[in-house]
């Protein structure tokens, strides 16, 4: 009894590989061979220097710097910076609380907690 063997598929590019440098998602030009998908990101370039503010990063200043500001470090950039000005275990810590900050649902003002509730009943 003689088993066939189907022949590997030659090496390169998938289909879907070569669809998505044809038709970028984003809408741009067909990229080339050597070119990178680029990865999306809502960062800006002005959201980056004000993530460089050193007062972002120190240890405690940060956090009630940007609570009486107002403004935010994207995730990467905090843990670089906690990691230059904390070393290795603020890093570690600025990451996990970074993962948990963008895991969890966004803080619900009084204001917004009173237009939801106002028609309920109380009991």
């Amino acid at each position: 009894m003689s088993t066939t063997i189907p022949p590997a598929p030659p090496p390169g590019p998938t289909a879907a590989a070569i669809q998505a440098r044809l038709h970028p998602a984003d809408g741009g030009p067909p990229l080339a061979e050597d070119a990178a998908i680029p990865i999306p990101s809502n960062a800006s370039f002005e959201d980056v220097l004000r993530s460089l503010n050193p007062l972002h990063h120190l240890p405690g200043v940060g956090s009630l710097y940007r609570a009486a500001t107002g403004e935010t470090v994207l995730p990467a950039i905090a843990v670089i910076g906690a990691t230059i000005l904390g070393g290795p275990i603020a890093g570690l810590v600025t990451a996990g609380l970074s993962v948990l900050r963008e895991a969890s649902p966004p803080p619900v003002s009084p204001a917004m907690a009173a237009r939801r509730y106002a028609g309920t009943p109380h009991a």
